[in-house]
């Protein structure tokens, strides 16, 4: 499906409406493709993180499917090592697993009862709505160990003034850090690399002058990047220029 789905993209449409320049990356026929991040209303958007009060004890939180491709294992793993240095550090599993993912479920679970995390990691279930729970989080994670074509969630900490760390690739990069030349708006790992993971964690605990005005400059940037009134105008020109042909 995903290889018919690129051929029409290079075959029939005049122009391709794209969710990041990651998802560009993988398509052909650049000069047709639109990008129109997914978009956020002001009702989505939380204080700004200069006056958002510090969660304590810190809680460290994971949002999304519990899936060998959203990276549970590798945080449950890197946590052991963040309460190497903080055992006061608490976790919080966001999501349930589906698609038949109920076996990495098992694993991500056997796995905090051998690193001996039961009295730390909390494991939530599926969620229609996380907001509470990111409001809770002094760290958002994404350790997703392949690129994602978006990162719905990192935009949604950012929204909350939540600090973030994520694994580079696809559009979590650009939204992390949009240019290479920008400062980053978090923290940015390779894939699979736990070591990184923790310690991209112990740093944003550790150096709060440095994680806050990340948060800040992040928490600006969804207003200024991902407003639902962008995505709509972006939308409605290709639709206009489409018409025009």
């Amino acid at each position: 499906m995903v290889q018919l789905l690129r051929g029409l993209a290079r075959w029939a449409p005049s122009r391709v409406i794209v969710n990041s320049a990651g998802t560009a990356a993988t398509l052909p026929n650049a000069k047709s493709l639109a990008i129109a991040y997914p978009g956020f209303s002001p009702a989505q958007l939380g204080p700004s993180p200069v006056t958002r009060d510090s969660p304590c004890p810190p809680v460290v939180g994971i949002v999304g499917r519990i899936s060998p491709t959203k990276g549970q294992l590798e945080f449950v793993r890197a946590a052991a090592m963040v309460l190497d240095r903080h055992p006061e550090v608490r976790f919080l599993v966001v999501g349930a697993p589906l698609f038949g993912e109920d076996a990495y479920d098992a694993e991500v679970r056997a796995e905090v009862e051998t690193l001996g995390l039961a009295d730390a990691v909390v494991f939530t279930g599926f969620l229609a709505d996380p907001t509470v729970e990111l409001d809770r989080m002094s760290v958002c994670v994404h350790a997703s160990g392949q690129p994602e074509p978006f990162g719905q969630v990192i935009v949604e900490a950012m929204a909350r003034g939540v600090p973030v760390v994520a694994t580079r690739g696809g559009g979590v990069t650009e939204i992390v850090q949009p240019t290479p030349q920008s400062e980053p708006l978090g923290w940015l790992v390779p894939g699979h690399d736990v070591a990184a993971l923790a310690e991209a964690i112990i740093t944003v605990l550790e150096r709060p002058d440095l994680a806050r005005p990340r948060a800040l400059a992040a928490w600006h940037s969804v207003q200024e990047r991902f407003s639902i009134t962008r995505t709509a105008d972006t939308i409605q020109t290709v639709w206009r220029t489409a018409a025009d042909r």
